[in-house]
């Protein structure tokens, strides 16, 4: 069975920790803290990516010059995408998202963040967006063979869906949103 997405790797994670909940309840203990570690760090992996992605198209539609979108994915995208994450593990509310919001223009920041502060499922999933990137620094950062997650399966999972819609909204408001020229070629840099 080939699995072919977080969905699909989440499910197999969980008919897996199923099977040795039942035959090996001892063992099914340090099972589930890796399942839940790779889920965090594979979750992370696709949502870099889909932005990764998005920025990149982004970029290309809005530069005159192809040098732009260059510059952007060697010295940003595939060197500090975390610089433009800018995660603040003091401020994992989502207020917080303001920071990455305002790498992309004042103007953008405030449009986008109205829409959060009307919407309490973007706020959830905003909130998850960052908790993502952080649980995943965490976990490679402080040793992955060290420590637990505070968070079950489906904890891990619903961080995942929740960053990925904050992505889609992502998607969307750059689509939508007009922003000034300089903030374009400026971003993140």
């Amino acid at each position: 069975m080939p699995l072919e997405n977080i969905d699909d790797l989440y499910d197999f994670f969980s008919k897996v920790l199923s099977n040795v909940q039942k035959t090996e309840p001892s063992f099914s203990i340090y099972l589930e803290d890796n399942i839940k570690k790779m889920l965090i760090i594979s979750g992370e992996s696709q949502i870099e990516v889909q932005l990764k992605s998005i920025i990149k198209e982004f970029i290309g539609a809005q530069s005159k010059s192809a040098a732009v979108p260059e510059l952007v994915n060697t010295e940003i995208l595939e060197r500090g995408l975390f610089r433009l994450l800018d995660i603040d593990k003091r401020q994992l509310s989502y207020p917080g998202i303001k920071r990455f919001l305002g790498k992309w223009g004042e103007t953008f920041k405030d449009a986008c963040f109205s829409e959060i502060q009307n919407n309490t499922s973007l706020q959830d999933d905003a909130v998850s967006f960052m908790q993502l990137f952080m649980t995943r620094n965490q976990i490679l950062h402080k040793g992955y063979l060290s420590g637990s997650l505070d968070k079950s399966l489906e904890d891990c999972y619903e961080l995942y869906k929740g960053a990925e819609n904050f992505i889609s909204e992502f998607k969307l408001w750059l689509e939508n949103h007009p922003m000034p020229a300089q903030t374009v070629e400026n971003v993140g840099l």
